[in-house]
């Protein structure tokens, strides 16, 4: 299995630390964290580690919010880059045309433009098939107008892109948007792109302290998996915030992911007192 689960009582025990540094020891790897707190506590107790630095490519330590950022400077001033305020403008176009001969629904959906844009970004990021039964779940009304705006907004997206807008896309856009420029990409499909390519020069990734998972980071563990990269995740033994990692967010995450959760043991406390000094003197 290529998830793992670093465990400890604490996650800033010397125990975990020593966990980690065995891990990342003498290999090419990314540490991402899930705060600024985590990886100020990691820039500490880790040896060899270079932090992020807007700016700087060549880093092992960051937080997940750092790694997008660097990701992201890349393409956002590039003219050939699909911004969302880009599509976002190219949906409302659509909704303007649309919906031209009827006043009520064009106010609507114009309203309703910025919800209709995060289901239409969540199904074009996951290449989600879309029917009228999957819009339906959403709890979105007028399933057949939001399906059909999905659709037509998806083919002008990929028409932009190809550099093949026919003239019926034109006529939707109009004059203000530019059509014909060659190489246009999306944020998402560039972001995507960046992340395959960064994951290409590491072996080993670590997820440190991360309580949930959004899109972003399930996509950085899922193309280190196609990568065949060692992925391990830290949390605490099982109680508590353990409990709930293992209980809930892994067993969902791993289950996406195709993978199997397995609960590392956790280590036992000694009984007397003058063994539990050697272990505090050891892990604290």
């Amino acid at each position: 299995m290529a998830l793992h689960v670093l465990t400890s009582y604490d996650l800033n025990s010397k125990d975990m630390v020593k966990k980690i540094a065995g891990k990342i020891a003498g290999r090419e790897h990314l540490h991402l964290c899930a705060d600024k707190s985590v990886k100020d506590a990691r820039l500490t107790l880790l040896v060899n580690t270079v932090p992020y630095v807007r700016g700087e490519n060549d880093f092992t330590l960051a937080t997940y919010l750092e790694l997008q950022d660097c990701l992201r400077q890349g393409f956002l001033r590039n003219e050939k880059t699909i911004r969302v305020s880009d599509e976002r403008f190219i949906l409302l176009k659509i909704i303007e045309h649309m919906f031209k001969n009827n006043p009520e629904r064009l106010r609507l959906f114009t309203l309703e433009r910025f919800t209709i844009y995060e289901i239409f970004d969540f199904l074009t990021f996951h290449e989600v098939e879309v029917s009228e039964e999957a819009i339906a779940k959403i709890g979105f009304a007028y399933e057949q107008d939001v399906l059909k705006l999905y659709r037509i907004f998806t083919e002008i997206m990929q028409a932009l892109k190809s550099n093949k807008a026919l003239a019926r896309h034109k006529k939707i856009l109009g004059t203000d948007v530019a059509i014909g420029l060659k190489g246009l990409n999306t944020i998402n499909e560039l972001i995507k792109k960046a992340v395959r390519e960064y994951l290409q020069f590491i072996e080993v990734l670590v997820l440190d302290g991360f309580l949930f998972f959004d899109d972003f980071t399930k996509l950085v563990i899922a193309e280190a998996l196609k990568l065949k990269r060692r992925v391990y995740f830290t949390a605490k033994d099982k109680g508590g915030v353990g409990s709930f990692l293992f209980d809930s967010v892994y067993p969902k995450l791993f289950a996406e992911l195709g993978q199997e959760v397995s609960v590392p043991a956790p280590a036992k406390m000694p009984v007397n007192c003058v063994a539990a000094l050697d272990y505090a003197r050891q892990h604290l």
